[in-house]
């Protein structure tokens, strides 16, 4: 029929005009309308002739698509010498050949296929008559190949088969993109944004308040009401409060509304008509504004307008209008101006609504074509996680396979590709990674899988070995000595072959300082942190390449021997190959990677030093001498650099020879693995691997014992544990290891060149303190794991002799090398220095713990303790080091003040000098935040027995000119710290007073002789009273934990009560009413309701009632009423 034939006219030619057939399809639907066309219209006056209807159909299709046709001449070409369509459509004709005059004139009008059918010499023409051999041509009937061409006509050139073409535009200039333009009406600001008519005031408030009451369970009634109350005439009104008041910020609501909506009808159809005009003028909005890629808020607000505009129109198959949202030209605008973090999700919320269309679901065209842009995008190089999340979650939506969706990279190709600096689109520092690798050849600089060298290994760790480790393993660094660094000394990233390096490299920000500070002239100016971040990555990176060659293949090549000889063994009777495989892997990585550690850690400090000390200079002078002084200021920054990023080339190194030693024992026990699988898939038997015993001349395992030999049916699950704790060891660096970075340094002449030599007993000594110092934070990371919430409330003191912790810090004291019987033997130099950098990493991870953790703070304070035993100079320097701890937050004065008191407690630091050091800082009072720290460091000290008095005599003397107003204090300061100061003097003076005098204390041992006696006659034994006295102590330690967390007035609570209590025993005990009232108001308080409240009011209760009687007794005797009442 006529109409049908003319839909499917029109339809097939849309379908090329819109480019949604390609390739070889394009090429066939090409030659049909071409064949169409070639066939004789019908007779004027008549529509039954079927050859005119393929006519009328092919003009229908060429209609369509005419606007493209100067894209492919050669089909002009044939279409124009068409007989009948010269004759009765000249128009037709003359418009086709100045299309065909426009593309000759074109300059990139040279169309020639991506890809031709069949290959170039195929002859597989899209409209050519025959194959070269005289065949029908390809995809069509023979009775359409055998079509005559025109008498005398040129032989036509072959058609094009696909779309992708050259552009026949002229090329696009680089210019800036612009971001608005073709995008529609709703983003170029062509919707007109009118004053909409409100109610009346009346009606106003019953519709809002309608809405705010509207629900699932009474969506019906609420549509019936809003019919009544609400005209037509203001639906402009309700669509634009409801989409800017509702809409946009509750997706929450969207089903509820969308509901709703659905209850109205035929009434609520001009509301959908106002709420979606209101949409998309909003969106419009949101899209210009400026703020939209740094406001989360904005984008918030957009992608919940996204949300419900496909709810609102794909999910209801209805379409979203290209002329008024061009969502693909959206996403392409949004790849080059940098707004993808807003675009992406946008779009991806509008197509969401699709997964419930019964139009719009996958396969559509349409939809299609969205995905294919989305993966695109997708794999655009170093767009952020966040956008390729947003795509990841549309495609689970839509229940379609990223890797299904057909990738067409052309259409993004042609855009202007966008800065990746600055851009919020784009990840950065993955950027520089890929940089880094393309500019010096170094391969893939992709995070391998397996990154961390232990279980403990932290996040930042795993990182950083996952990227450079890569670089190194895929450069070719690993088969040479020494490189050659890049000619092009302007870059970092130039300049290293392993990728990426100069943003794992520490400099020390005190440097900077440090250099200013001394008289170095010439050399203080030339080593810049510029220069320093130029030259350390570079030394590092030479050092570890020079190195990493021996020190790998001598670890890798002794664990693995090792490792296949014992597994062999232990393995021989055992059928599963995955076990022996896991087994053999985790053993081997972990002997490789310490053999790898241990071994190359001073020739890395060494080499290390060696190439910085070369950069250094040559930076600061190329001919001249060095004066001495000079010398000394270029060797102090070399053993600082060297020192703060020694570990992390050994972890480099170390994750090397992991990843090589577990392929190749994965090579060597093939043969092994593959003979149990064979034998297992075959007989289903179990295995037993005879050849262990074959040679009778081997000592093993014939002369093990008989719990060590193999047995049938493998290894049990507690010799399996062996295997396991492999990946279970620790292998860490030392804790603040790393952390020079981030703490002052010591100026000292000792620190310089310290690094470079030493003994091997010096190297031992500190790896063995690094592993107790490891285990020591393992146990108290276990301990703590167990207490659970009440972590916090765990000292030190309440650890027994026997405990882990006690026995790790005992081997200290063992592993010294001046723990000898007489214990006069002074350490040497260079095992001084090894001591004191040990301890330097121990000082410096206590002030990156927390508060909430007393006992890891003081289990490193006693083991610095216990190295002061041995080396009395750490007791000078750690003063030294106090002095550049980190106060400039509360927090950190907090910290700073627990673990001053700590180490004034264990001796290590001198009072005097904090006295020195508290009343310099304050300044004599002008200085308001150490005058508050000295009190209350001063407070805590007394409170706890540190220290007297008399041992701050310069403190006492500033706060007593402060209470007195004889300070240069500020006002603020004399307001909030004079009351507190004059508290603290009031019991320094009271406490004065109560010390016994001379004669009193000639009786104490009178007491101490009573004590003695009292002990003797005791039933029980002298142990079990001191270790009850322990346990009160103990009791009375936890009361004063649980007190620190009590609230201000709470005692003052209690005592009322209690007073409550007692006038009630004296007056009205047998009253019930009144007992009852009493009760009431205990619950009132809290008592009884909880655990913490609970026992807050029996623990501070008994306190009360101690004091009381403590203050009612009389010459000695204690009057006990009080606690008689308190028991009842």
């Amino acid at each position: 029929p006529e109409k049908e034939l003319r839909i499917t006219g029109i339809l097939f030619g849309t379908l090329i005009r819109e480019q949604l057939v390609s390739s070889i399809t394009l090429g066939i639907a090409l030659r049909y309308v071409l064949e169409a066309l070639r066939k004789p219209p019908s007779p004027p006056g008549s529509t039954t002739s079927s050859s005119g209807k393929m006519f009328r159909f092919g003009m229908f299709a060429l209609e369509q698509f005419k606007g493209r046709l100067h894209e492919w001449p050669q089909y002009c070409s044939h279409i124009v010498q068409i007989p009948h369509l010269k004759d009765g459509y000249a128009d037709l004709v003359s418009e086709i050949e100045v299309a065909m005059a426009e593309s000759q004139n074109r300059p990139t009008a040279t169309s020639t296929p991506v890809s031709t059918v069949g290959g170039p010499d195929s002859g597989a023409s899209v409209v050519s008559s025959g194959s070269s051999t005289g065949g029908p041509g390809i995809g069509l009937p023979d009775s359409a190949s055998k079509a005559p061409l025109t008498p005398g006509s040129p032989s036509p050139k072959p058609i094009p088969t696909s779309l992708e073409f050259t552009p026949a535009s002229p090329p696009r200039e680089k210019c800036t993109p612009v971001f608005g333009p073709g995008l529609g009406r709703a983003v170029q600001g062509e919707l007109d944004e009118k004053q909409h008519e409100a109610p009346p005031d009346a009606v106003l408030d019953r519709v809002q308040f309608l809405i705010n009451n509207v629900s699932p369970s009474n969506v019906d009634s609420k549509a019936k009401d809003l019919k009544k109350m609400l005209e037509p005439e203001y639906f402009d009104w309700l669509g634009h409060y409801l989409v800017c008041k509702r809409i946009s910020t509750q997706p929450n609501f969207h089903p509820l509304y969308l509901a709703f909506l659905d209850q109205l009808g035929d009434y609520g159809k001009g509301l959908v008509e106002s709420i979606l005009a209101s949409v998309y003028l909003n969106v419009g909005r949101l899209l210009r504004s400026p703020k939209i890629t740094t406001s989360t808020s904005e984008r918030s607000l957009l992608k919940n307008l996204g949300s419900w505009l496909g709810q609102i129109t794909l999910a209801r198959n209805r379409p979203v209008l290209q002329i008024m949202l061009d969502c693909k030209e959206l996403l392409f605008q949004g790849y080059e101006n940098g707004r993808l973090i807003a675009v992406t999700p946008f779009v991806a919320k509008i197509l969401e609504g699709a997964k419930n269309s019964v139009v719009f679901r996958p396969p559509n065209p349409w939809v299609m074509g969205l995905l294919s842009v989305f993966k695109a995008l997708y794999a655009v190089e170093d767009l952020k996680m966040n956008i390729k999340f947003e795509v990841e979650v549309l495609c689970k939506n839509l229940n379609v396979k990223l890797e299904d969706i057909p990738l067409r990279t052309v259409d993004l190709s042609s855009r202007i590709p966008p800065s990746k600096e600055k851009n919020p689109d784009f990840n950065m520092k993955s950027s520089m990674v890929a940089q880094a690798s393309s500019s010096s050849g170094a391969g893939s600089s992709t995070p391998l899988a397996r990154s961390g060298s232990g279980p403990l290994a932290s996040p930042e760790t795993k990182a950083t070995t996952g990227v450079l480790t890569s670089g190194i393993l895929g450069s070719g660094a690993f088969g040479t000595g020494t490189g050659q660094t890049s000619s092009s000394g302007s870059q970092d990233q130039q300049q290293t072959v392993i990728p990426n390096l100069a943003a794992y490299v520490k400099i020390n920000p005190s440097l900077t300082q440090l250099l200013q500070q001394s008289q170095g002239g010439k050399v203080a100016a030339a080593l810049n942190n510029t220069t320093l971040k130029r030259s350390v990555p570079m030394a590092v990176d030479r050092a570890i390449r020079e190195i990493i060659q021996p020190v790998v293949e001598r670890s890798v090549t002794i664990a693995c021997i090792t490792s296949k000889e014992i597994v062999t063994k232990d393995f021989a009777m055992e059928s599963d190959e995955n076990k022996m495989r896991k087994a053999a892997q985790v053993m081997v990585a972990n002997l490789a990677g310490s053999l790898a550690l241990v071994t190359c850690r001073e020739p890395l400090r060494a080499s290390v030093t060696t190439h910085m000390r070369q950069l250094l200079t040559s930076s600061v002078s190329s001919s001249e001498q060095l004066n001495e002084q000079e010398q000394a200021i270029i060797e102090e920054c070399v053993a600082i650099c060297a020192t703060d990023n020694l570990e992390l080339g050994c972890m480099l190194i170390e994750k090397a020879a992991t990843e090589k030693a577990v392929r190749d024992m994965d090579e060597a026990l093939a043969p092994a693995l593959n003979a149990r699988r064979k034998h297992r898939e075959q007989t289903g038997q179990p295995f037993y691997d005879m050849s262990i015993f074959g040679n009778g001349n081997q000592r093993y395992p014939g002369a093990l014992p008989e719990q060590l030999r193999p047995k049938p049916g493998g290894l049990r699950s507690e010799q399996l544990r062996v295997y396991e704790a492999f990946q279970k060891m620790p292998r860490q660096p030392a804790p603040g290891g790393t952390a020079g970075a981030s703490a002052p340094i010591a100026r000292s002449d000792s620190s310089v060149g310290s690094s470079s030599t030493g003994k091997s007993v010096q190297q031992v000594n500190v790896e063995v303190l690094q592993a107790i110092a490891g285990k020591i934070d393992s146990a108290v990371t276990s301990l703590l794991s167990a207490a659970g919430p009440r972590a916090p409330e765990v000292t030190f003191s309440m650890l027994p002799p026997d405990h882990e912790i006690r026995q790790l810090l005992a081997a200290v004291q063992r592993v010294m090398p001046n723990a000898d019987a007489s214990g006069n033997r002074a350490l040497s130099t260079s095992e001084k220095e090894s001591v004191l950098g040990f301890s330097q990493r121990i000082f410096k991870r206590l002030y990156e713990l927390t508060l909430s953790e007393p006992l890891r703070l003081e289990a490193f304070v006693a083991l610095l303790e216990t190295l002061n035993k041995f080396c009395p100079q750490l007791g000078k320097d750690i003063g030294t080091w106090a002095t550049y701890a980190p106060t400039e937050t509360e927090s950190q004065r907090k910290l700073h003040r627990t673990v001053l008191l700590l180490l004034v407690r264990s001796r290590l630091v001198s009072v005097a000098e904090l006295d020195e050091f508290f009343s310099g800082n304050a300044s004599n009072g002008r200085n308001g935040v150490w005058v508050e720290f000295s009190l209350l460091f001063m407070r805590t000290a007394f409170l706890e027995r540190f220290a007297t008095p008399s041992d701050f005599p310069k403190l006492l003397e500033l706060m007593t000119s402060i209470a007195e107003g004889r300070s240069q204090a500020s006002p603020q300061v004399n307001q909030s710290l004079r009351k507190p100061i004059l508290r603290m003097l009031e019991e320094l003076r009271a406490s004065t007073s109560k010390q016994p005098s001379k004669a009193a204390a000639s009786t104490i041992p009178e007491k101490k002789q009573k004590q003695d006696l009292i002990l003797q006659g005791s039933s029980l034994s002298h142990a079990t009273l001191n270790s009850r006295a322990q346990a009160t102590r103990r009791a009375a330690d936890e009361c004063e934990v649980y007190a620190r967390n009590d609230p201000p007035n709470a005692k003052q609570q209690v005592t009322f009560m209690l007073d409550s209590w007692i006038r009630i025993h004296g007056e009205a005990t047998s009253n019930e009413k009144i007992l009852l009232q009493y009760l009431q108001m205990l619950q009132t308080n809290g008592v009884g309701k909880t655990d913490d409240q609970t026992e807050r009011f029996f623990r501070m209760s008994t306190m009360v009632v101690v004091e009381a009687v403590l203050k009612t007794s009389s010459e000695g005797t204690l009057n006990y009423n009080v606690i008689d009442v308190y028991a009842k």
